[in-house]
């Protein structure tokens, strides 16, 4: 039996500069952390003495003879590129509802691989096939309009710039100053909407826009060059950084009229008028969690204008996905 562990993650800066259809062009940057909360693959050999050879369990549960008949297409994908044969039982839960931009989907993909690598079934894998291939499954086997920013933080973990060049070159360059990091922890706030949505739909418009608001999308990444700078400087000033969260999510919200709505405008007004510098909604957008960024002295005020809304404690993590039991037997 293998257990693994992947964390999720809170997105800052850049987000859909991570597209290839953009980056392979023009280049990307995204800013982005994992946290304490986590996505949990269970993966077993399955006893023959079932009339079934893959039992899988998420949100549905599914019992079939053969991996064409699995519904859930990165299992299917994933068991096909393995070239999987033997009985498995597979169980997922998490720490936080999925459609909520926190890679869950991503999250999970990434698990799989990493519990299949840590059995007998595959080599061990590196870091960097595991990424590879959970964008390669999601990209171009699911046919997911989906980025390459989630495969990424969640496989490797940590408070990450990540760099996207034509041709597929990806770079990652890790911040590890403490003082920053808890900094930056220490005044954020982490709000649920309440709202799960399809980041499919978004994500789809926000392509199609890509050519039309072009101006929009480079000022996305210049935003996330602006962010670099400030985080690796000596002088980081956490109200900066928080107005700059601010500017650029104003700006995000224009590359397409799904990413934000009424109810999140009016969430994230009751935040700034609260007192907040700055945030955003995490993900493609359209609904899931909002990140708010404001001195840590107008937290308990914030905390009170916004009760109706689910607030959650957590804390950067270090660690990308790894196995926490591994018994091969």
């Amino acid at each position: 039996m293998i257990i693994t562990k992947t964390p999720f993650r809170i997105s800052f800066f850049g987000g859909g500069t991570d597209y290839p259809i953009w980056y392979n062009k023009h280049g990307g940057k995204t800013i982005s952390s994992t946290i304490d909360k986590y996505s949990y693959i269970v993966l077993k050999k399955l006893p023959n003495f079932f009339d079934y050879k893959f039992r899988i369990r998420y949100f549905y549960r599914e019992e079939v003879k053969n991996t064409k008949q699995i519904k859930h297409p990165t299992i299917r994908n994933t068991f096909n590129y393995f070239k999987i044969k033997s009985g498995l039982d597979l169980l997922h839960f998490s720490d936080l509802p999925s459609m909520s931009g926190m890679a869950s989907s991503s999250a999970f993909t990434v698990g799989l691989i990493k519990a299949i690598s840590e059995s007998k079934l595959s080599k061990k894998m590196k870091n960097s096939e595991i990424s590879n291939l959970a964008r390669h499954i999601e990209q171009q086997l699911n046919n997911e309009n989906i980025g390459s920013q989630d495969q990424i933080a969640t496989t490797y973990g940590g408070f990450n710039i990540i760099k996207y060049s034509p041709k597929e070159k990806i770079q990652i360059k890790r911040i590890n100053q403490k003082k920053i990091l808890k900094k930056i922890q220490d005044n954020c706030l982490l709000f649920y909407s309440g709202i799960q949505r399809q980041s499919s739909i978004v994500t789809e418009d926000l392509i199609n826009n890509i050519k039309s608001k072009e101006n929009l999308f480079l000022k996305t990444k210049i935003f996330a060059d602006e962010a670099e700078k400030l985080l690796l400087s000596n002088n980081f000033d956490i109200e900066v950084f928080g107005k700059l969260l601010n500017e650029s999510w104003l700006y995000k919200k224009n590359t397409s009229n799904y990413i934000s709505n009424e109810k999140l405008d009016r969430m994230y007004s009751i935040a700034i008028k609260s007192g907040a510098l700055g945030g955003k909604i995490l993900g493609a957008g359209s609904g899931g969690f909002m990140l708010i960024c404001a001195p840590s002295t107008k937290h308990k005020f914030i905390l009170k204008k916004m009760n109706k809304y689910q607030h959650i404690n957590f804390e950067f993590e270090e660690k990308g996905t790894h196995a926490i039991i591994k018994d091969k037997s």
